[in-house]
């Protein structure tokens, strides 16, 4: 087993709440404080299993492939728990402002979780593309039980992400029960093969901006895909995007008062007086939006159920 020390303050249960509000779950499932994940690291595949003890977040692996390689493995693990991001100092600073904190506080010691890596970033952002979330998480829901890898645990077969070497080899018609536009199966083919021949090798390490920018690079990614899978891959979105749906009618509820979204410029402005924790703002205010506003589905697992063995 392995235990990670999460900073303070940090709450699993408030990370187990938003994930509850994701409508599919091919690659995870939820018990009573205990949540499996598949993850592909490298060229392993297999399972973890994640419960908070005290200040430890505990993890036991299951069913791997292959031995995963450390280093890779431990980052993963950071990510998608959310314990890449520290948010003291940002806590911190935020108090100070008796507005934002009445809508923040409840959230406070919500991980910002990620994705274990830049391939499953982008192609879950690719997909997002232009359709609502609840279609997104669909599509999201038969790309890794239709391309990924079966992995077996006691608690049924999780999928673990597709691998980019193998979508990088799909056609059109082999992606077509996606059910997507034809330009963004192109764009999850061709960064596929960009990922595959090594375009992007030590992502981990680029700064936010500079990894944005070279996202922009690419044929079929925008502002607001780069942006996104940035913050999903390395933990900060570099920018905030006025045109963002959520984003509009987070700040309409929340900041306005209002019902509907707010206009690009009305969004613009509300975070204007944060400077450059603007993007940490924002992305706490859609996470209070997504939290309250669906409704959370199902546990997956009795708590009898839950141990992997």
């Amino acid at each position: 087993m392995l235990r990670l020390t999460s900073p303070e303050p940090y709450r699993f249960d408030l990370l187990m709440a938003a994930l509850q509000r994701f409508a599919a779950r091919p690659s995870f499932k939820l018990g009573c404080g205990v949540w499996w994940r598949a993850l592909r690291v490298g060229d392993a595949v297999g399972a973890v299993e994640l419960r908070a003890e005290a200040s430890n977040l505990c993890v036991t692996l299951h069913g791997w492939s292959a031995p995963p390689e450390p280093t890779a493995l431990m980052r993963a693990l950071r990510a998608i728990s959310g314990l890449h991001v520290d948010l003291g100092p940002f806590y911190a600073r935020v108090r100070a402002d008796a507005a934002l904190w009445g809508w923040l506080e409840p959230l406070a010691g919500l991980p910002l979780f990620g994705s274990p890596d830049l391939y499953e970033a982008l192609t879950a952002t690719i997909i997002e593309q232009h359709i609502s979330w609840s279609a997104a998480l669909g599509v999201q829901a038969r790309f890794a039980a239709l391309f990924g890898t079966p992995v077996s645990t006691p608690v049924g077969v999780l999928h673990a992400p597709p691998d980019p070497t193998r979508i990088a080899a799909l056609t059109r018609a082999d992606l077509a029960p996606l059910k997507l536009t034809t330009a963004r199966l192109d764009l999850l083919v061709r960064v596929s093969r960009l990922v595959a021949e090594g375009a992007f090798d030590g992502w981990e390490q680029a700064e936010p901006l500079a990894l944005y920018e070279r996202l922009l690079q690419v044929k079929g990614i925008g502002r607001w895909t780069a942006a996104v899978a940035v913050g999903r891959a390395l933990g900060v979105q570099p920018q905030i995007h006025d045109t963002d749906a959520a984003l509009q009618a987070a700040v309409n509820a929340y900041l306005y008062g209002r019902t509907g979204r707010a206009a690009p410029e009305e969004t613009h402005a509300a975070f204007a007086p944060y400077g450059a924790d603007a993007p940490l703002v924002a992305q706490f205010l859609t996470l209070r939006w997504v939290i309250d506003r669906y409704t959370p589905r199902p546990l997956d697992v009795e708590c009898e159920q839950q141990t992997l063995g």
